[in-house]
């Protein structure tokens, strides 16, 4: 028993490693290879380990399919996980999963309530598990609803609050592109280029690919808001590096986003025929994406 809870722990772990390097059909597959070796058996790991191994493998896969745009999956998965961890008093462990819940509130552009209820939840398990990791992590998810809901203020509160407490270095560049556009939002201008030139820059440095795309939209996003249409060329740069990396990785949840800031960049450079096209094109994506609100957003301003 002690060596299944072994072979089927290791590949979830490789499975959390390859998605945030950027492996995300390599994550998918180690995932589900360690969901096979163990069952379905919720009491695997508590023993001898602490951990629910094959629940928590589930949650993770789910942020697989959830990074890979595959939202309505990942949310029946993590639905279930959350439920057995919950059941299970695995609190810390129930925490983490929420956190994958809210990035589906932000992908799929869920009511602001909703984000904001996962992410609560999300705490509030971590400090009821005493745990500064949960909570740092839940601290970003909380950043992230709020500057979904253009909160700028509180969105930088919270992203602060989860650089105060041990946050993961793995995922320190994608929380650095939400922190450089919270800054963005507060007008801290100089904060807001240092911040996403440094998610890049660790992006890179730790091999952290899937994040490296969410960091060159929030540099291309810093860039508009600041530098305008003199920025085109930089801007054009950082969405073409974007989307070769998320050609490379998988990380097909980004697309829409990607799509719809070529549209405001073009609206910006009054070419309004390019602008409507990509808008139509963006909405299609997030549609095809299950991002009902999203692809509702834009629906409405393109008319259709």
């Amino acid at each position: 028993m002690g060596d299944l809870t072994f072979r089927a722990l290791v590949r979830a772990d490789l499975g959390h490693i390859y998605v945030s390097s950027g492996r995300l059909d390599d994550a998918l597959r180690v995932f589900d290879e360690g969901l096979d070796v163990g069952g379905d058996d919720p009491n695997l790991g508590l023993d001898r380990m602490g951990i629910s191994t094959q629940v928590w493998a589930r949650a993770r896969r789910a942020w697989a399919q959830v990074e890979m745009g595959r939202l309505a999956p990942g949310v029946a998965d993590l639905e279930a996980a959350v439920r057995r961890l919950r059941d299970l008093g695995q609190w810390e462990f129930a925490s983490l999963t929420l956190l994958f819940r809210v990035f589906v509130d932000e992908y799929a552009g869920n009511p602001v309530d909703t984000g904001l209820r996962h992410a609560r939840e999300s705490l509030e398990y971590g400090e009821r598990a005493g745990s500064p990791f949960a909570q740092s992590f839940a601290y970003h998810a909380l950043g992230r609803v709020r500057l979904a809901a253009k909160d700028s203020p509180a969105a930088l509160e919270a992203l602060e609050q989860a650089q105060a407490l041990p946050l993961s270095a793995d995922i320190e560049p994608l929380h650095l592109a939400f922190l450089a556009e919270a800054r963005l939002g507060v007008g801290d201008a100089e904060g807001a280029r240092a911040t996403a030139d440094r998610a890049i820059r660790l992006a890179q440095e730790r091999g952290t690919r899937g994040w490296e795309v969410r960091a060159y939209l929030a540099h291309a996003r810093v860039l508009r808001a600041l530098d305008g249409v003199a920025a085109k060329a930089a801007i054009e740069a950082c969405l073409a590096r974007a989307e070769a990396l998320l050609a490379e990785t998988g990380a097909r949840a980004q697309t829409p986003f990607l799509i719809e800031e070529r549209a405001r960049l073009a609206m910006d450079l009054g070419d309004a025929r390019d602008s409507a096209r990509l808008l139509r094109e963006a909405q299609r994506a997030f549609a095809e994406m299950g991002a009902a609100g999203h692809a509702a957003r834009l629906a409405e301003e393109i008319g259709c």
